[in-house]
């Protein structure tokens, strides 16, 4: 009799403890279900959210290459005028003043062709007109201009090497020109995401020392508080 009352005992606090076991595993269990629904819920929110910037990041950049062709149509056009005006007829080779004009409408209309590609979003159509134009002009007026946006292209294809090189030689060979602040950041966002932090830093910091005013100023002083 008291054999089997301890066995008795003995089962009911076996099934007692497996009881309380099974319902602290299910605990668990809905508790990691929970957590994976948040989880994903949190993941699909983030996945909306980089959409919509990056549809952001998409207008604001075809407003600013349609602004930008925009202006750089009224210069050329207003190049041509100069150089066709200020050139003396009488005191030239008549085919000569031809052939020079002729150089820089090819010059403009090959500029102007490349925006267009850019706006349209055909980048590898665009990069080939640029390198024809820095290769046809390199003394041209849209230089400069045509190797910041080939760096861009290569920049938005990460292309990272070659996007370097078009800013480095604009930075380099045009110092003054008004794109190479946008140049510098450039080459900081390069290194951000080559994982050098510290080159990226040395490149926002000569902007805000150098070009505190500037858009690329701006946006590098914004870069460096994520640092913080």
């Amino acid at each position: 009799m008291i054999k089997r009352s301890l066995l008795l005992l003995f089962f009911l606090i076996t099934s007692s403890t497996w009881a309380q076991d099974s319902e602290s595993e299910r605990l668990l269990l809905n508790k990691i279900n929970s957590l994976e629904k948040e989880i994903q819920t949190l993941l699909n929110q983030l996945e909306e959210i980089n959409y919509k910037l990056n549809r952001i990041e998409d207008t604001q950049q075809l407003r600013y290459v349609d602004l930008d062709k925009r202006i750089h149509e009224l210069e050329g056009i207003l190049l041509v005028q100069e150089e066709i005006e200020g050139t003396n007829i009488d005191e030239l080779d008549p085919l000569a003043g031809l052939i020079e004009e002729d150089d820089a409408s090819n010059e403009f209309e090959l500029w102007s062709d490349s925006l267009q590609l850019i706006e349209d979003g055909r980048f590898a159509e665009a990069s080939e007109k640029l390198r024809y134009l820095i290769l046809s002009f390199p003394e041209g007026n849209f230089i400069g201009d045509a190797l910041f946006w080939l760096g861009e292209i290569y920049f938005l294809q990460e292309n990272y090497i070659d996007s370097s090189d078009s800013f480095n030689e604009l930075i380099s060979t045009y110092a003054e020109h008004s794109r190479v602040p946008d140049a510098n950041f450039k080459l900081g966002m390069i290194s951000l995401r080559s994982e050098d932090s510290n080159k990226a830093k040395e490149y926002f910091n000569y902007l805000i020392n150098n070009h505190p005013d500037s858009g690329a100023g701006i946006l590098a002083a914004e870069e460096l508080k994520k640092f913080q």
